[in-house]
């Protein structure tokens, strides 16, 4: 009988009762959801039982396929047909007609290969004759189907046709389900990961200090990661030093010396190139021999370092990981670390500025005003990273140099009209000039080019009971300079902040002096 004739005739009904199976699992495979992916195991049978109506009286068996495994097919994770149950569910072994199907990514008959011996437990129970259909997906090997006969297997182009097509919906299955566990672990933890932040984020709101910050920080890259040590080196003063700050994990006797910001080390080469590193390997060249251990004790043979950039570009520092295992970090833990290394600089940059606010509190109760105007000026260039800073009063029509760092001549006068810094007084609103050489209303360009300054930004310095302009401050940057400010909004804000406080010095020295003219 043809088979024309066999979709024609008396089997008609099993015929539309297959399609009907492909139908529905198709539909099923579409509603595959995150959540349902783990139910995947009904559906699969479902395509067993159909293989079994196409094949009546044979015994189906479907294996997953498991690269990590050995041998990588698992015990059957489906059966259905058959006229009992088998004595022993049988594993495939490694030169079986399973494993060859999948090796070659097309259906095997065992009557085609003699040389391939079935189950002994499958031959016990009866059966005669094995095909082996491979479930693949994208070339990804998923399972195997595989379908045993009391006869002998006869190539019937119908029954193969069917029997290939629920194959493809049972690997279509498999591996839907697969990718979208993969997202679902994936969202798991990126969600982890943002609750992670936010809880950095809470820690520096709490105002610990840097060191407790830096500290917790670190605890929680280990959490995260599962790396045994971690530790944080931050710039000194010169810039030419790494100085460890925190340190988390556990270490014995920590090296705890300071590293020079250059490429003899891994934190130093970080520091210089200001990229981040994932090193799988330690051992393996160049690595080898720059790796610094913090402990001789202890043999680490992975690494993740990032570096502390500023909003401004500069070089705050160098966070780093470590463990025992060989590749132990990914690009996800180097993600997750330069985000936590952004909190740390948010860290560092709001206790720098506390810091400086404190110390110019104090120096308010004890110091003349020209002492805090120079103290304010020598801030501004340290905490937004600026070679030059000038501090103007008002003067009638004629804003005067009251304090300034090296560059500037003594004695310094500006029109209030028709310059920048009289500019942010008039309008009383902060000023910025990306190259002072060609503005016009810079009226010294041929300093601005002796010295090399190109950015300019300007606060107005405003009296805090009725917003009277009393005078400006201002920094001056060098465009194509790393780490110089770029007028960003924590830069306005930390001269904004400088300028109140030039204020409370400008209005105290103005009250003490009405005092002593009283008395």
């Amino acid at each position: 009988m043809s088979s024309q004739e066999a979709i024609t005739g008396r089997d008609a009904p099993q015929w539309h009762r297959v399609l009907q199976d492909l139908n529905e699992i198709s539909a099923w495979v579409n509603r595959l959801t995150p959540q349902g992916a783990a139910g995947v195991e009904p559906l699969l049978q479902r395509v067993a039982q159909s293989v079994a109506r196409v094949v009546p009286g044979c015994l189906v068996l479907l294996h997953r396929y498991d690269p990590v495994r050995v041998p990588p097919l698992t015990a059957p994770a489906v059966i259905a047909g058959g006229d009992g149950a088998l004595p022993q569910a049988p594993k495939p072994g490694p030169d079986g007609l399973a494993l060859k199907a999948i090796r070659e990514q097309q259906w095997v008959f065992s009557t085609e290969h003699p040389e391939v011996a079935l189950d002994d437990a499958m031959v016990a129970s009866g059966y005669r004759s094995a095909a082996c259909f491979p479930l693949v997906v994208a070339s990804q090997p998923m399972g195997v189907l595989c379908v045993y006969r009391r006869d002998l297997w006869e190539r019937d182009a119908l029954t193969l046709l069917a029997i290939e097509s629920l194959a493809n919906h049972a690997a279509m299955a498999i591996y839907q389900a697969r990718r979208l566990a993969d997202v679902h672990q994936e969202l798991a933890r990126a969600e982890e990961t943002v609750n992670r932040l936010w809880r950095a984020g809470m820690l520096i709101s709490s105002r610990l200090g840097l060191d407790e910050t830096l500290e917790a920080i670190l605890r929680m890259a280990l959490e995260v990661t599962g790396a045994h040590h971690g530790i944080f080196r931050l710039v000194d003063e010169t810039g030419a030093q790494l100085v460890t700050r925190a340190v988390a994990g556990t270490v014995g006797r920590p090296h705890l010396e300071a590293l020079p910001v250059d490429a003899s080390s891994i934190m130093g080469w970080v520091a210089v190139h200001k990229e981040p590193l994932c090193i799988h390997d330690l051992d393996a060249a160049p690595w080898v021999r720059l790796y610094h251990p913090l402990d001789e004790d202890l043999r680490m043979r992975s690494e993740v370092a990032v570096p502390l950039i500023g909003s401004r570009g500069r070089l705050e520092g160098v966070l780093n990981l470590e463990s025992p295992e060989i590749g132990a970090f990914d690009e996800h833990d180097r993600h997750l670390l330069q985000s936590l290394a952004t909190q740390a600089v948010i860290a560092i940059q709001e206790v720098r500025l506390l810091d400086a606010l404190f110390e110019v509190t104090r120096l308010l109760l004890v110091e003349p005003c020209g002492r805090i105007l120079e103290h304010l000026v020598v801030q501004a260039t340290n905490l937004l990273n600026a070679p030059a800073a000038g501090l103007w009063t008002l003067e009638g029509e004629t804003l005067v140099l009251q304090a300034a760092t090296e560059g500037f001549e003594r004695g310094w006068r500006l029109p209030l009209h028709n310059s920048l810094a009289g500019q942010a007084v008039l309008d009383r609103t902060i000023v910025v000039s990306e190259d002072v050489r060609e503005d016009p209303r810079f009226h010294r360009r041929d300093l601005a080019r002796l010295q090399g300054w190109t950015r300019a930004l300007i606060v107005p310095i405003l009296s805090r009971e009725d917003g009277e302009a009393l005078g400006a401050l201002s920094v001056y940057g060098v465009r194509d300079e790393p780490g110089e400010f770029t007028e960003s909004d924590w830069d306005r804000k930390v001269l904004a902040c400088l300028a109140h406080y030039a204020a409370l010095a400008l209005q105290n020295e103005e009250r003490q002096d009405a005092l002593r003219l009283a008395q």
